[in-house]
């Protein structure tokens, strides 16, 4: 009989024949079973792995930070988002089962950042605002700020602003060390009326002089350059332009250096003005004149003269000279206030047209006034022209003589003067350039100190051959 081909003996069952082949297993039903288990298992959850991450990586809290109120706060904040990880992690539930918490908890976790990141910014702050008062006790007063540092640093974290304002150092500091050195030149006493057979009333008003302060500020930096109430000021004027060059958006570091060094020399010259400015009384008074057939001769008190003529230094080669001053700008009979006027020059029928300033004379040579004058395209210079030549304008503008109006005192001054051991210093001059030039010019000075002394007074000389003629400085 022919073997059937679905019977259990059939070669095509395989596997054996009989019962063999029926007890051997079919894949079948695991594979449906495995089908089912994969259907139950969750799909992965990007959330719920990030959270795993987090607790495995840990929260590092107030590590760091020193401000104990601060560290307080932050570890406290750790410890409640640590409560919120833990509830979520342990409910074994994906983010789409309970967004609310995630949320609750990530929000959490970066306030956390946030504060930790401010704590230490904060912190940095407190200190460098420290160093920084204490190294620039010329710009703050140092118990005020430091006071301030400390109350700001108190505040709680969550409301304590970037940084605190510091105190600045009260301008009347200042204002006494520009008051020190003594200058005269901002104050314009201005004499103005009407005269009728030499009677009348004189109206005479003291009020402030802007280029005489600015000119006072140059020769007070010549004389007075490494004091330690200079090293302040300058300090303080080169913070102010640092800070004009940042509101211009100039990076401070890649301007030029003569730029940045004329920046500051206008900061401190701006500082001196203001303060000359405001701490000067400002007045007028009237007066009457006596009248000229009484004697009144309509000239000045030579008591107005004790303090105006001045002497300054100027070396030549290997000689020390002196130099007699006379601000013209403190004398203004009328409301010219320092006007345009037309002045000789040295050479025939030539004509200076600017502001007289002052006269000066050269020991030995003669006298000259100096005048300020602006070209056509507006460029300022100065010019100098004889005084001999412009003597008779000058009395009758300013009323003063410079050979005549010398107190008796000024010839003892003159004979006796002590050259200062300094020297005048341009803007670009370095502080190395000037210890070596008054290093090479000390044995001068004190040669001069040491001469043997005569009763003659300042020479005066002819205007013949004059150096100084009419010629112009930049």
């Amino acid at each position: 009989m022919a073997a059937n081909s679905e019977s259990f003996v059939s070669p095509r069952r395989g596997g054996g024949s009989g019962a063999a082949a029926i007890l051997t297993p079919s894949t079948a039903i695991n594979d449906v079973f495995k089908t089912y288990d994969a259907q139950r298992v969750s799909k992965p959850d990007a959330y719920y792995d990030a959270l795993g991450y987090d607790i495995k990586q840990g929260l590092e809290g107030a590590k760091g930070i020193n401000n104990l109120k601060d560290r307080e706060a932050i570890d406290n904040l750790k410890n409640n988002v640590v409560n919120l990880q833990s509830k979520i992690y342990y409910s074994k539930q994906p983010f789409s089962k309970a967004p609310e918490a995630y949320n609750q908890y990530y929000q959490g976790k970066q306030t956390l950042i946030d504060l930790t990141s401010k704590a230490l910014r904060d912190q940095a702050t407190y200190e460098a605002l420290n160093k920084e008062v204490v190294s620039k006790d010329y710009k703050y007063d140092k118990p005020k700020s430091m006071e301030v540092i400390k109350a700001w640093y108190e505040i709680p974290i969550e409301q304590r602003p970037p940084r605190p304002e510091l105190v600045p150092i009260d301008q009347s500091n200042y204002n006494k060390i520009f008051k020190s050195f003594g200058n005269k030149g901002h104050i314009r006493d201005d004499a103005k009326g009407a005269y009728i057979d030499g009677t009348g009333n004189q109206v005479r008003s003291v009020t402030f002089d802007e280029n005489g302060a600015r000119r006072d500020w140059q020769i007070t930096v010549a004389n007075n350059p490494n004091t330690a109430d200079m090293r302040r000021i300058f300090a303080l004027a080169t913070d102010k332009a640092q800070e004009a060059a940042a509101q211009q958006q100039a990076d401070w570091n890649t301007l030029p250096a003569d730029v940045r060094h004329e920046m500051v020399n206008a900061e401190a010259e701006d500082m001196y003005v203001d303060a000359m400015k405001a701490t000067m009384q400002q007045k007028s008074s009237t007066m009457t004149t006596v009248n000229a057939s009484k004697g009144g001769s309509g000239k000045r008190d030579p008591k107005e003269f004790i303090n105006q003529f001045k002497i300054t230094p100027l070396i030549e080669g290997n000689n020390l000279k002196r130099v007699v001053n006379l601000e013209l700008l403190g004398f203004e009979n009328t409301e010219k206030n320092n006007a345009i006027q037309e002045l000789q020059g040295a050479k025939v029928g030539e004509v200076v047209i600017g502001r007289p300033q002052r006269i000066s004379q050269v020991e030995g040579q003669p006298a000259y006034i100096e005048v300020a004058v602006t070209d056509k395209e507006g460029n300022p210079s100065l010019e100098y022209v004889p005084y001999t030549k412009n003597k008779e304008k000058v009395q009758k503008l300013y009323r003063v003589d410079f050979d005549a109006d010398r107190p008796k005192e000024f010839r003892s001054q003159y004979e006796n003067y002590q050259a200062p051991m300094a020297l005048s210093r341009s803007k670009e001059t370095t502080d190395e350039e000037y210890a070596r030039a008054l290093n090479e010019k000390r044995p001068i000075i004190e040669r001069f100190n040491k001469r043997k002394k005569t009763t003659e007074a300042a020479p005066a000389t002819k205007e013949t051959g004059s150096k100084w003629g009419s010629y112009k400085r930049k």
